[in-house]
């Protein structure tokens, strides 16, 4: 079965990246299961408001540059 879920999971596992250092970013529903499968989830400000049910964070929307400004402050703690 072909998931986004089982897709990181394919990932995570090719690369050998331990479960710890594993994020997924998203913002529709279909990211619940992406959500699941990582150790930190980050949801758009704008997302499905049953994402943001299963996000650690939220930051904000798409429109703002959420992305940008989470990944500058997650690695440079800018």
């Amino acid at each position: 079965l072909t998931t986004k879920g089982n897709g990181l999971k394919r990932i995570i596992n090719y690369l050998n990246v331990p479960y710890d250092k594993t994020i997924a970013i998203g913002d529709g529903h279909n990211d619940i299961e992406i959500f699941n499968e990582c150790s930190l989830s980050v949801a758009m400000g704008n997302s499905h408001p049953e994402l943001l049910k299963h996000a650690d964070i939220t930051i904000k929307t798409v429109y703002e540059n959420g992305v940008y400004y989470f990944l500058k402050k997650f690695f440079y703690n800018d």
